[in-house]
């Protein structure tokens, strides 16, 4: 009974930290597109009109829209680079354990 009571409360914790990461990394992740687009705007109020001529509205949309969103979907997985290996060998190594 102690160790059923043990994993329901490893695992109520596990969610409640994983819910928090992924909060700030959604978070950043806002605020890493909403400085993209503003500073692609900014940058489109300030290019000369010889240089407007060769890229049209919808890139600059583009640029503003879908690969700021690229961006921001990016940043909750950007950790999973580093500690997937750590992940792997933690899970190798109980399974060695387990199986002798």
């Amino acid at each position: 009974l102690f160790y059923v009571f043990m994993l329901f409360i490893s695992q109520i914790s596990m969610a409640l930290c994983l819910r928090q990461y992924f909060w700030w990394c959604y978070r950043v992740g806002m605020r890493l597109r909403s400085s993209v687009i503003t500073s692609v705007f900014n940058k489109s109020l300030d290019i000369s009109s010889s240089v407007l001529f060769k890229r049209s509205t919808g890139e600059i949309t583009n640029l503003m829209s879908v690969d700021s969103t690229r961006l921001q979907d990016l940043t909750p997985y950007l950790h999973a680079i580093w500690y997937s290996f750590y992940q792997i060998a933690i899970a190798l190594t109980l399974l060695w354990i387990q199986l002798g």
